[in-house]
């Protein structure tokens, strides 16, 4: 019995998601919408530049690392 209950929720979650119930003008109309928003959400520009300071910062960091190996090997022959 519970397995019916589980695999009914499963095909009602799949015609949710999937929207099943919609005719092919209404599913072009939905997926458009669908792809409108995620094309005007703030979160992935967000995440996006702080990926780029992320990267920005670990260059950076390198860069003082491979001066202060520098002024080592300059210190150490002087």
């Amino acid at each position: 019995m519970c397995n019916q209950f589980s695999l009914k929720n499963f095909f009602l979650q799949v015609q949710d998601k999937f929207r099943l119930d919609l005719n092919d003008e209404e599913a072009v109309q939905y997926l458009q919408s669908l792809i409108d928003e995620s094309v005007s959400a703030m979160l992935p520009v967000v995440v996006e530049q702080f990926h780029k300071m992320a990267q920005v910062s670990q260059c950076y960091s390198v860069k003082v690392n491979e001066l202060n190996n520098c002024q080592r090997n300059y210190i150490s022959v002087i």
